[in-house]
């Protein structure tokens, strides 16, 4: 990373933010993966380190970083986007829980909750996506095989004097 002295001073900072709130020997890469997990996204991180710093720090810039940081960065990010679909759900549960009592307080509530109810879903698809039916019976097919199929070659029985005449299939023994 030398000549990338915005990147150094961001890992040194992260490490120094893992160092404070996880503890000694914890890594800048340490406390991504926790923050990532417990549901926090690169867009806060972003704004949070640009608060701090007084410039300007991009979620893209963030992101890359925390990315390039190991080789297995990426790998324990992703894993750690999973693990956070179930802190989005417990989320939910406090959002609805403490939403004012008010028609627009509940709207937005609902908004909040189901946003990260989405989130929660693509992040982790397993746990928290929506299964498909056990069984899809569907009668389309066999409607479209039916119209597909030949229709059924008719013939004229031949009539008594006293019975009228009468269509029936071809090939079955109705006529004999």
């Amino acid at each position: 990373m030398a000549g990338q002295p915005r990147r150094q001073q961001l890992v040194a900072r992260l490490t120094q933010i893992a160092v404070a709130e996880l503890g000694e020997g914890a890594t800048a890469l340490d406390w991504v993966e926790d923050f990532v997990a417990s549901g926090g996204m690169f867009n806060e991180l972003a704004e949070r380190l640009s608060r701090e710093s007084g410039e300007s720090i991009s979620r893209q810039f963030v992101s890359q970083t925390a990315n390039g940081l190991t080789d297995d960065a990426p790998t324990r990010i992703a894993a750690a986007r999973r693990d956070s679909a179930a802190a989005l759900v417990e989320n939910t549960i406090t959002i609805a829980d403490t939403s004012p009592e008010t028609t627009a307080g509940v709207q937005k509530a609902k908004l909040r909750a189901n946003t990260r109810q989405w989130l929660a879903e693509r992040r982790d698809t397993a746990s928290f996506g929506s299964k498909p039916p056990a069984v899809h019976v569907s009668l389309g097919i066999a409607y479209l095989e039916a119209l597909r199929a030949p229709p059924p070659t008719l013939v004229l029985a031949p009539a008594t004097p006293t019975e009228d005449a009468v269509l029936i299939e071809a090939g079955s023994n109705e006529a004999a």
